[in-house]
């Protein structure tokens, strides 16, 4: 058959083909007719173009496609998995068969292409799926391993601060308790791990932003101040309250200031400010650092999970951002990472404020997650708003800056006792520093749910 026959009958069946065929000339190295409906619903082009094979195709797979040939010359048949350009710049994956139709006057060869890049993306993304469950797993198994570690390391510290109570100076006592306020973190890191993985929702309840601030900057004591950096903190008077999970944005802050202090390394300026304030009715928290920056396309990809600075001192695996920016989700906050003025980078935390007012306040004094909880379902049909302090400073703190009806102090918070925080706060209001004018609920361990609520009422 002449090639002019062979091309005009293969024209007909190819007009009536959903797939990519085409004849191509080894001899001329070029596409003789392709067909012209699927390749236009697809984006390759206007079809029955005559153009050099190479301009289909990304430099990279043109060794692989020429092998091919070779093999298509050779044993009359081949088959390629390879990648194709579309109109608009975009690279399609494909899977190509070959067969030799005819070889005079020229070697013509039938191609049969069917694109295969929607199934490519589907088993990439099972592929990641199935490695981030993978992940999932051993992280469950990392945390439970690792909790076991901080109840222990817990423990000592308590018997070192119980056996050395005479000896320690305050500025090791400071450390002490600097160390035990590291050790919470880490276990709601572990918990935060596990309520991760049964998929737990956020428990949103009042937070003091600026406490929220200062428990993260205690957290992190010992890692800022050996790096030489300088954090300076400025919060707007009426100490705005966010409605949020307290314990989702502790975690935050966690991250978004360790970045921060990381990227300061190789700073002459090692500076962080933070600013908590109130723009149009939501509360906000700034962090902003003096460091070298990036450019915007890469800012805009941090919360990527595994998304990390493609530089050789480059740490850490790329999940803190992702995790961040899942938790702030969880709590409707707007996290965003924007270039500072100037220089460094800014991450921006956009809170809701509570929704409505409260008849009361109270204020919780606990340190432990089961006390915590308990206080928290007692709350649930309370008209009563409820804050929440870890330690005595944040306690302190709150009762200085805030309207509080009551004071709830754990029975066995640590490393002070709820009897002698209310002592504390009593001797406190009767100098004058406090103007706190309500009653102080000791609630030990054995407290029913139904007597907190009471508690909370105002009913006691």
């Amino acid at each position: 058959m002449k090639l002019d026959d062979l091309i005009h009958n293969f024209s007909t069946i190819f007009s009536n083909s959903r797939d990519i065929v085409n004849l191509f000339s080894l001899t001329q190295n070029k596409v003789l007719i392709q067909n012209e409906t699927a390749m236009r619903a697809m984006g390759y082009g206007e079809g029955n173009e005559q153009r050099p094979i190479e301009s289909y195709y990304p430099p990279g797979e043109l060794d692989r496609l020429n092998a091919s040939l070779i093999r298509l010359d050779e044993d009359g048949h081949s088959e390629l998995r390879t990648r194709m350009h579309v109109q608009g710049g975009e690279v399609r994956e494909l899977w190509m068969r070959s067969f030799i139709v005819g070889r005079e006057p020229e070697v013509v060869a039938l191609v049969h292409t069917i694109d295969v890049t929607e199934e490519t993306r589907r088993e990439a993304a099972t592929l990641q799926a199935s490695k981030m469950a993978v992940l999932g797993e051993i992280s469950s198994i990392v945390a439970h391993e690792l909790n076991g570690a901080i109840q222990s390391v817990t423990s000592n510290l308590a018997l070192l601060e119980s056996d050395a109570a005479t000896i320690l100076s305050d500025a090791a006592r400071q450390r002490l308790n600097n160390a035990k306020t590291g050790l919470r973190s880490m276990d709601l890191v572990c918990r935060g791990v596990h309520k991760y993985a049964v998929h737990r929702t956020a428990w949103r309840t009042e937070v003091s932003a600026s406490a929220a601030v200062g428990e993260a900057l205690r957290t992190l004591e010992g890692f800022i101040e050996t790096r030489g950096v300088t954090v300076k903190v400025h919060v707007t008077e009426g100490a705005p309250f966010a409605h949020v999970d307290e314990h989702h944005l502790q975690q935050i802050l966690l991250v978004l200031i360790k970045n921060a202090v990381e990227a300061l390394e190789k700073s002459h300026e090692k500076r962080i400010d933070l600013r908590v304030d109130v723009e149009d009715g939501r509360v906000v928290i700034e962090v902003r650092d003096t460091g070298p920056g990036l450019p915007a396309e890469i800012a805009a990809n941090l919360f990527r999970p595994f998304a990390t600075i493609d530089t050789p001192d480059a740490r850490g695996l790329g999940l803190g951002l992702s995790i961040a920016k899942r938790l702030a989700d969880a709590n409707e906050i707007d996290i965003a990472c924007e270039p500072a003025a100037g220089i460094g980078l800014r991450f921006r935390l956009v809170m809701p404020r509570p929704g409505r007012s409260h008849g009361a306040t109270a204020l919780v004094l606990a340190d432990r997650a089961s006390t915590v909880a308990t206080i928290k379902l007692a709350a649930v049909n309370v008209d009563t708003r409820v804050l929440f302090a870890a330690t005595v400073s944040e306690c302190l703190q709150i009762l200085a800056t805030t309207p509080v009806t009551m004071v709830l102090c754990d029975a066995n918070a640590y490393p002070i006792s709820g009897q002698a925080f209310a002592e504390e706060v009593l001797a406190a209001v009767h100098a004058g520093e406090l103007g706190f004018r309500g009653p102080v609920h000791i609630v030990p361990s054995s407290t029913q749910i139904e007597d907190i609520a009471v508690l909370l009422r105002g009913e006691s």
